[in-house]
């Protein structure tokens, strides 16, 4: 259920549009949504624990990173904004993070083999 809204609280006049959900605005629902996050990234933490510290806050900063980007696409593919080129966003994403894995492998791994085509293994396998 979506609870439509105008506002026409700018400082130029210019009419809003505004979606609600009523039951995501209750203290009851912002807490459980609070507590199925802290439990998700809880598991996460557990089951990666093994791999040390440093594994376990870039496997939850890869999740929020996921996380973001799909409610990021939420808010624009919705009725407000209306954005039509999803696949950008995904062409985007994906770019920059292999762009980081190559940073990485250049410069901070010091391992730059792993960045040719080569290194993915072989097609048979």
């Amino acid at each position: 259920l979506l609870h439509v809204v105008f506002h026409n609280s700018c400082s130029d006049g210019d009419d809003r549009l505004v979606i609600e959900q009523p039951g995501m605005t209750s203290g009851l629902g912002r807490a459980a949504a609070v507590a199925l996050t802290a439990a998700v990234f809880f598991g996460i933490c557990v089951i990666v624990r093994q791999r040390g510290v440093r594994v376990v806050v870039l496997t939850c900063l890869f999740v929020a990173s996921l996380v973001s980007t799909q409610l990021s696409m939420k808010v624009l593919s919705g009725p407000v904004y209306n954005y039509k080129f999803p696949g950008l966003v995904t062409v985007g994403h994906f770019s920059t993070v292999s762009l980081v894995a190559y940073a990485y492998w250049l410069f901070w791994g010091r391992e730059p083999l792993r960045c040719s085509p080569t290194s993915f293994g072989s097609s048979s396998r």
